[in-house]
């Protein structure tokens, strides 16, 4: 989705998102099982030209460095995707699509097998092995890396020939969304700039890294839309805004929504992608109303989800009464369509009834987001209140139940998995809510193969729906910023802002 700068003004105007000029670890990536809240330097980058002869640059934190297993900032991120390339991608419809591996099976007891591609091939020209992603592997595990939660099921990691062998403790059908993971060569993570096999390599300039070039011997390496990516060096969000606003950054990425967006101004272009970034309204099933199943159902159908993702967000979201993506193939669209007309009347029955709604203080949309919750539910004749908390204070009234509603955003891995949520002892089940139906569920769809996932997903929903612990509201979108003009076609995803860059468009 492609959009113009007076509309993220709105949206800054419509939420008073503050700019954000703290230091560059503000931009790191949330923890994908908590609730998401959440020296100046005169070197010119290199005079690298576009198609039409504008400068293709990027910004990049020179501090943080490029490995991309403990870099977590997204700037950084940004450049790193286009260095190394991992075993599986998911795409903007959240299909996993194979890369530097072509399957992932199972035996049925366990362990998993992973056969490689067979040309892919670092910049110094040897061959990718599977030595080389047992090397990755391991370190993308590492207690420091920001894999680290999503690859501690996997352990007994060996090469096998040109395979891979290694043991998942976890029930788990699809696997392969949790692999896109970045591969290295083997013996390089220590190095300032690991071996990679990705479409563009570094250049190093005077003062260190100055560019990208492309990979010659990438597989795609003739379609990419342009030779060579300048590097503009940038120590603090400040100078990445100045970059940017002055034109010598091309692009940059953004969630226009977040409690830490970055103000940019000036004449861009937006494009927004989808995200697995779930907001939703978390209920105290073991007291107050919201224990009550009848009480949750009809909040449930009260709520106006498409207001909120158009109007209140801006369009910088997909409205989902469902735990799932609407892009994805795993959302049951017939039972969507249930809740897309909100029926305020179904409160009718608890005129009176007193709620709160406990919000983070640290993020001004999610503050105006529940004020209009609330101020719904007012209307539809109970008594609401929005208790604002720090989120140090937040969190210890959540895991002291004291709360009816929450507004609540989580970063769902890749595959959907819904047990931080929904298992009794999740991470976010605050009030321990536990369901025979819920939990055969959970446990059927974190089990099923490719086959019967869509079915095992259509099941889960279903199981929430009629139980309602948690009221899904919508899933985010992140953006990419351009310089006015720069850019005719581009696509991204979560994870890489670069999806597919050999497909993208230049103007000129």
């Amino acid at each position: 989705m492609r959009h113009n700068a007076p509309l993220v003004l709105l949206l800054a105007l419509l939420f008073a998102l503050a700019a954000c000029t703290g230091q560059a670890a503000q931009e790191e990536a949330p923890d994908a099982q908590a609730p998401v809240q959440a020296d100046d330097s005169t070197s010119e980058p290199a005079g690298v030209e576009t198609e039409d002869g504008a400068p293709f640059t990027l910004g990049c934190y020179t501090d943080l460095g490029l490995n991309p297993y403990t870099c977590s900032n997204s700037t950084n991120q940004a450049v790193i995707r286009l260095l190394y390339e991992p075993l599986f991608e998911v795409g903007p419809d959240f299909s996993v699509q194979p890369v530097l591996a072509v399957s992932c099976r199972s035996d049925g007891g366990g362990r998993w097998t992973l056969t490689l591609a067979e040309d892919a091939v670092f910049w110094n020209g040897e061959a990718l092995t599977a030595q080389d992603v047992v090397y990755s592997l391991e370190q993308a595990a590492a207690e420091e890396s920001i894999y680290a939660a999503r690859l501690a099921p996997m352990s007994e990691l060996s090469a096998e020939g040109d395979a891979v062998a290694f043991s998942w403790s976890e029930p788990l059908g699809e696997l392969e969304s949790l692999l896109e993971i970045p591969i290295v060569q083997a013996g390089t993570a220590a190095d300032s700039i690991p071996t990679g096999t990705g479409p563009y390599q570094p250049v190093s300039g005077e003062d260190g890294l100055a560019s990208l070039s492309v990979h010659r011997a990438w597989s795609q390496a003739e379609s990419l839309p342009v030779e060579e990516i300048a590097l503009y060096p940038v120590t603090d969000s400040d100078m990445l805004i100045y970059g940017f606003e002055s034109g010598e950054i091309i692009l940059v990425p953004s969630d226009l929504t977040g409690s830490n967006s970055l103000g940019y101004s000036g004449n861009y272009e937006v494009w927004d992608y989808p995200t697995s970034y779930l907001l939703y309204l978390g209920c105290n099933t073991a007291d107050g109303p919201c224990a009550e199943t009848a009480f949750r159902l009809a909040l449930q159908d009260a709520l106006d989800r498409e207001m909120m993702a158009t109007s209140l967000l801006s369009g910088h979201a997909a409205a989902s009464p469902l735990p799932f993506h609407p892009d994805s193939a795993l959302y049951d669209a017939a039972l969507a369509d249930a809740f897309s007309e909100p029926d305020s009347s179904a409160l009718e029955g608890y005129a009176g009834e007193s709620v709160t709604i406990l919000v983070n203080a640290d993020s001004s949309f999610k503050i105006t987001l529940a004020e209009s919750i609330a101020a719904a539910l007012e209307a539809a004749g109970l008594e609401a209140e929005v208790e604002t908390l720090a989120w140090s204070d937040y969190q210890t009234t959540l895991e002291a139940r004291e709360y009816d509603l929450y507004l609540g955003e989580v970063r769902l891995e890749p595959n959907f998995d819904l047990s931080a949520l929904l298992a009794e002892d999740g991470s976010l089940n605050f009030s321990g809510y536990r369901s025979d139906g819920i939990s055969a569920a959970l446990d059927a769809y974190r089990a099923a193969s490719s086959d019967t996932r869509a079915e095992a997903a259509a099941a889960l929903s279903a199981a929430v729906c009629q139980e309602a612990p948690i009221l899904p509201l919508c899933f985010e979108e992140h953006s990419i910023l351009s310089s006015w003009g720069s850019l005719a076609y581009c696509t991204a995803t979560q994870s890489n802002l670069f999806y597919h860059i050999q497909d993208w468009t230049l103007s000129g």
